[in-house]
């Protein structure tokens, strides 16, 4: 998965109870939307899906011009004292208003694949709706591959199986999907009709009334028969 996608972790704002807020909040201190963005957390990345949250970030950092907008310096000059404690601030790497670990907006603000650090089972899903995100979520861009067809695969029962054979496990039935793991995942070569198909059935799926329906069933069938598996793998991993 390496040679084909490039991964990268969420944000981390150093204080969130500073720079994360719900709509009502930010008309209630009326600041321009100018500074929001769409905010998840772990719990909004669902199987094949992204559940809507009525949380902003306020995305500031090095080259933020916060000093002209009156209303929201009024905001942030009772977190300055607070705000200045932070590790990156005491060391000159970002100034008081920034949030302590930006990354790169571009990364955001296009379509990826995210998935959850923590979770029970492979929980892959598309986000097309330029959200950004805590750093219990991680990343997925990728020109190399289809994104519908990758999270297809990466969903499947199979590759469920597959990255808990390797996986670290945590307690209870929770693994770790960092990415020094997920992307050592081993795939089919892009390019041939495998992967066309599995955009078809991307579709299909999130067109069905439920994620575990028939259609989901089926796209795990035709990835067992696309690796060969026999009946006796198959009842091994589930099917």
């Amino acid at each position: 998965l390496s040679d084909l996608a490039q991964s990268f972790q969420g944000i981390i704002t150093g204080r969130d109870r500073v720079f994360v807020m719900d709509e009502e909040k930010r008309k209630q201190e009326k600041i321009n939307m100018h500074w929001a963005v769409p905010w998840i957390k772990n719990k909004n990345v669902q199987l094949y899906c992204v559940i809507p949250s009525n949380q902003i970030l306020l995305f500031l950092d090095q080259s933020s011009p916060v000093y002209n907008d009156e209303q929201l310096l009024h905001y942030l000059m009772p977190f300055y004292d607070d705000l200045k404690k932070r590790r990156e601030c005491q060391t000159g790497k970002i100034p008081w208003y920034g949030i302590q670990w930006p990354r790169q907006r571009s990364l955001f603000e296009q379509e990826k694949i995210i998935f959850p650090y923590k979770a029970e089972k492979n929980r892959f899903a598309i986000d097309s709706n330029h959200c950004f995100f805590s750093a219990d979520i991680y990343g997925l861009l990728s020109n190399k591959i289809s994104l519908k067809a990758l999270t297809v695969l990466l969903n499947s029962k199979l590759y469920d199986f597959y990255f808990k054979s390797f996986a670290k496990k945590l307690g209870g039935n929770l693994y770790e999907y960092y990415p020094n793991r997920v992307m050592r995942l081993k795939l089919p070569l892009p390019g041939d009709e495998f992967y066309f198909h599995l955009e078809c059935l991307y579709d299909i799926i999130k067109n069905s009334n439920k994620i575990d329906s028939l259609a989901k069933r089926n796209a795990d069938i035709y990835i067992d028969d696309f690796f060969h598996l026999t009946a006796q793998e198959r009842r091994i991993i589930g099917e």
